[in-house]
């Protein structure tokens, strides 16, 4: 960590100064660069399987098929019952993981249930599929009321800054380990390349709260098809979403739950 704090510094990575977004991305682009250089580019881990997207019905009857085999295999009071069952339970289990395929799916259905074939096809129905998930379905006529917008209900005379001891105690409940979002920055550098990257991202956090705005590269995210484990494993309509976000925005979301949280009073009624 030592080799890489050195090399961000030597490259002006914590100048601070101007609004949040040119901060940012300047600072940003500096970070992947000395990290690449430094720690190099993970090839990803290899163990295990990426994901349960594989499970299907026919799946389903191979396990079930293997787990019998194995329960008669344990209740065969004799030598020779046990040699056959053993074998049938091999046989069981070697179907159950040749119908398994652990690389991707090639294709998915559109909406009559015509399988697609070409990339674009399959990119536009996952779109499609999507925009109507998070924007066409449920109750989108919420009334929001006098929040406002109007200056009455503002106060911009005095902010509270925020201070370095805020964001550490923000980070130090955050999980390791999770997924990245598109900056590639976990939150786990934040916590360990040194007290200099602790100082900008804190005087981040204070340019974002006092010009209400946050940097644009945080707008943007990865959304993941994740499926649900039943139904048909070509069809969009089994899958959920994920957005992977910048870990950075998930940090600078705990600190102000935490200014609010602290500023707030409750009454009991």
């Amino acid at each position: 960590m030592q080799e890489l704090e050195g090399r961000l510094v030597a490259m002006g990575s914590w100048k601070s100064g101007g609004d949040a977004s040119s901060m940012w991305t300047e600072t940003a682009d500096c970070i992947r660069e000395a990290t690449r250089e430094v720690l190099g580019i993970s090839k990803g881990y290899s163990g295990g399987h990426r994901g349960d997207w594989w499970w299907n019905d026919v799946i389903q009857s191979k396990v079930e098929a293997k787990k019998a085999a194995y329960l008669k295999l344990l209740e065969s009071t004799n030598e020779e019952g046990k040699g056959a069952d053993k074998k049938l339970f091999l046989l069981a289990k070697a179907r159950e993981r040749k119908v398994r395929d652990l690389d991707q799916v090639g294709c998915i259905k559109d909406e009559e249930g015509r399988v697609l074939m070409k990339e674009a096809q399959i990119k536009q129905s996952w779109q499609s599929y999507f925009h109507r998930l998070l924007n066409e379905e449920g109750d989108r006529n919420i009334m929001l009321l006098e929040l406002g917008h109007s200056e009455s209900h503002q106060d911009f005379r005095y902010y509270r800054r925020i201070k370095v001891e805020e964001v550490v105690g923000a980070m130090r409940n955050m999980s390791q380990g999770k997924a990245i979002g598109l900056d590639e920055i976990p939150v786990e550098f934040w916590r360990y390349v040194g007290k200099a990257c602790l100082e900008w991202l804190t005087e981040l956090f204070n340019i974002i709260f006092k010009m209400k705005r946050m940097p644009d590269e945080w707008r943007w995210s990865t959304m993941m098809p994740l499926y649900k484990n039943k139904g048909d494993i070509q069809n969009c309509n089994n899958y959920t979403g994920i957005k992977l976000l910048s870990q950075t925005i998930k940090v600078w979301e705990r600190v102000v739950e935490g200014k609010v949280r602290r500023a707030a009073s409750i009454s009991e009624n």
